[in-house]
């Protein structure tokens, strides 16, 4: 039952550095 909440705790950081990222990104081009 553990693995569903850390598989998609891990998903949600992967996406937030993604996100992270892309913001980055956008300030430096900006």
């Amino acid at each position: 039952p553990r693995a569903v909440p850390v598989a998609e705790a891990a998903a949600i950081l992967v996406i937030a550095d993604l996100l992270a990222i892309s913001d980055q990104s956008t300030d430096n081009s900006a």
